[in-house]
Order: structure tokens, then sequence, then C-alpha cells
């Protein structure tokens, strides 16, 4: 949840949306801007090695998210 100030908002989100992926905290943004984030919402699809393997950039439909799961080998949803 990029910029959101209460943890539980974004417990309460990955739990309603049963996210399975990691996410993290980046209270001073310092990992969107190594990732070179450009807006909201942006998906990065990173392999099993850590490599960045695809970048969605808006809204995620599930024909941009098979795209991605994809580029990294996972199977479509």
């Amino acid at each position: 949840m990029f910029d959101e100030k209460v943890e539980q908002n974004a417990r309460d989100f990955i739990a309603e949306y049963s996210l399975a992926y990691p996410n993290l905290r980046d209270p001073r943004l310092n990992t969107a801007i190594n990732y070179g984030v450009a807006g909201i919402p942006e998906t990065f699809f990173i392999d099993a090695q850590g490599i960045v393997r695809h970048k969605d950039s808006g809204g995620l439909t599930r024909e941009r998210l098979n795209a991605g799961l994809s580029a990294i080998g996972v199977d479509p949803l």
C-alpha cells in the first residue's frame, strides 16, 4: 500500500483480497525511488532470483496480472 499511514488498513486490504505475495512498508519511499515508481498503482513482478521481469502501470485486470505472472514463470489465475 503506497503511502498508507495506518498499518491495520494495509493488513485489512491484504486480507480482503487474499494477497499471498510479500508486501512491504516503505515509509521513507526508499524502495519506491529505487524501483523508479512513477505513478500509482504500479506492480512489479519479481522472479525467484529477485529480478524484476515485468512492471505493470495502472490497475490490474486478470489479463494484465496473468501477463506479469507469466513473465516470472507462475501459472495464470
